[in-house]
């Protein structure tokens, strides 16, 4: 069903726009096992279904190494080609 039709008359050429309605479904997602995701700050990432994913946590297990690099920094002189 037509809503609204404009006609105009432009560089000597004749134009129409038609506007329309129709209802148009709303799409669904295939996947039927979809789960909702909620990061946090107590816990990581909680799931929907109720798992708990806990955070891999690289800093500790690179701080000996870190504590190491920066005790060899802290002697070298600053803005040195070997402080770079």
């Amino acid at each position: 069903m037509a809503k609204n039709i404009t006609i105009s008359y432009k560089s000597g050429h004749w134009f129409a726009a038609v506007q329309t309605e129709r209802e148009v479904e709303v799409p669904k997602h295939p996947n039927t096992s979809m789960v909702g995701v909620d990061v946090g700050i107590a816990k990581f990432v909680t799931l929907s279904t109720g798992e708990i994913i806990s955070p891999k946590n690289s800093f500790k297990a690179k701080a000996k190494k870190l504590a190491r690099y920066q005790r060899a920094m802290a002697r070298k002189q600053k803005f040195s080609k070997n402080w770079q």
